[in-house]
């Protein structure tokens, strides 16, 4: 069997090329930097039955830098023990799935986020992402972050405030307290994007994922020379989900956009020619 998968920090997507065509499969996300190892062993070695049929296993997933490339690695070998391994970034599975073998501005906007110069098949250049504390501009965790500072510092009308504290079953005292404790606090402040989906026709909220959104162009889309004659495309929920404001964002910023797709395996599945 070969399989390839597309790894983000919240969900893992797979699809498995077998002698009676192809397989679809989802299992726990994961990301090397914040997440321990041992669970995701656990998850993948419960879901994948036949795991020692995989003869062929390309792995993109979030985070896998640095040592974290050799850990992720041998954790797979660990569970996939006859497949032959490759371990990529999840950004460069967006830029494959977004380009192919075109050239532009690989964006991801999902829990977390991340862009690329996509040139010539290959990434020449990535404004690095820094994570949920110091970075993600644009993710589902940045738009989480700045729900809850207008919420916590007065600035959502009344209405806005009650449907919020409805939606998280506390007060917002004790649903600021929610992402302090959490396990995995990125994917706490994440929770938060069905809330503003729901209500993004309001003004309040319309501004706020606009802003975020300009925030990721600047930090991320313009530190790019040569933006200005370059596409911009998207993967990730957040991207998908919220698309008429992206869109809107990065008209108004002069930014070209090309596709916006919610996940990259079907695309990958093309790229990897297992259809």
């Amino acid at each position: 069997m070969i399989a390839i998968a597309d790894c983000g920090g919240t969900t893992c997507e797979w699809r498995i090329k077998t002698d009676k065509g192809i397989e679809q499969l989802s299992s726990a996300g994961f990301n090397p930097v914040i997440m321990p190892y041992e669970p995701f062993v656990k998850n993948l070695k419960e879901k994948f039955v036949a795991r020692e049929s995989v003869s062929q296993l390309v792995f993109y997933c979030a985070g896998t830098i640095g040592a974290h490339l050799l850990k992720t690695s041998k954790a797979l070998e660990n569970i996939f023990p006859n497949a032959t391994i490759t371990v990529e970034t999840d950004l460069l599975a967006s830029a494959r799935a977004l380009f192919a073998k075109e050239d532009g501005i690989a964006c991801i906007l999902g829990t977390g986020s991340n862009s690329a110069l996509f040139q010539s098949g290959r990434i020449v250049q990535n404004t690095r992402s820094l994570g949920f504390l110091l970075g993600d501009e644009g993710s589902g965790s940045h738009l989480g972050k700045k729900l809850l500072q207008a919420a916590g510092r007065g600035q959502l009308p009344p209405d806005l405030l009650e449907a919020l504290e409805l939606y998280s079953g506390a007060s917002i005292d004790g649903t600021i307290e929610s992402v302090y404790t959490a396990d995995f606090p990125n994917q706490r402040l994440a929770s938060f994007a069905d809330f503003l989906a729901s209500h993004k026709n309001r003004p309040e909220i319309y501004l706020l994922v606009y802003h975020c959104f300009s925030d990721f162009i600047t930090e991320h889309i313009k530190s790019y020379r040569g933006w200005e004659q370059l596409t911009a495309s998207f993967s990730g929920s957040i991207a998908y989900y919220f698309s008429d404001i992206l869109r809107k964002s990065c008209s108004d910023n002069n930014i070209k956009t090309g596709r916006i797709i919610q996940k990259p395996i079907a695309s990958l599945s093309l790229y990897h020619k297992l259809v």
